[in-house]
């Protein structure tokens, strides 16, 4: 079952700069979650749920698809569970692991995480106009900025190819002189 697993998921290499980027970010969500909970003085069931999603924002990091289903998950069912009342802070975490989707070119996932979240997000909102504008503005840019950084990679990955070529082509020069 485990190695099925393994092959079914799409392999990402262990980068510590995504891990601590991912860490970062968690951070800085905490800092204004936690800002905005004590100022609506939160329960202290709500403030664990608030560390619990941090932690699974650190996980997204160091396993990027697992990771980030699991985030969802607990980002959603931190909606359903406090019934709306729930700082979408977080969703910026649900729209940075879409980029990094993208720029790993998995569409569909994508596609399935924004409406997953959004449709949890849209349940409790009180003026669903606001929510169809939020993801009017929101989803263009998470697309455009994905297939942006998609393009550079490819990009990128072509001019390493051209370089290697070069260097190849330099070589046998230097070989026949």
């Amino acid at each position: 079952m485990l190695k099925f697993m393994i092959f079914s998921f799409p392999r990402f290499h262990n980068d510590t700069r995504r891990t601590l980027l991912f860490l970062v970010l968690s951070l800085i969500l905490l800092y204004f979650e936690l800002d905005l909970a004590f100022k609506s003085n939160a329960s202290g069931l709500k403030i664990s749920f608030v560390f619990l999603l941090v932690g699974a924002l650190t996980f997204v990091g160091r396993y990027p698809y697992v990771g980030g289903w699991i985030f969802a998950c607990i980002f959603s069912s931190g909606l359903l569970f406090f019934n709306g009342d729930f700082t979408g802070i977080f969703l910026l975490g649900i729209y940075v692991i879409a980029v990094y989707w993208l720029y790993h070119s998995l569409f569909a996932s994508v596609a399935i995480l924004l409406l997953f979240t959004h449709s949890a997000h849209a349940i409790f909102e009180k003026d669903l106009q606001t929510e169809l504008l939020s993801l009017l503005v929101t989803l263009p840019l998470v697309l455009l900025i994905g297939l942006i950084l998609r393009s550079l990679k490819k990009q990128n990955a072509t001019l390493v190819k051209e370089e290697e070529k070069s260097r190849h082509a330099l070589e046998t020069i230097q070989d026949q002189l």
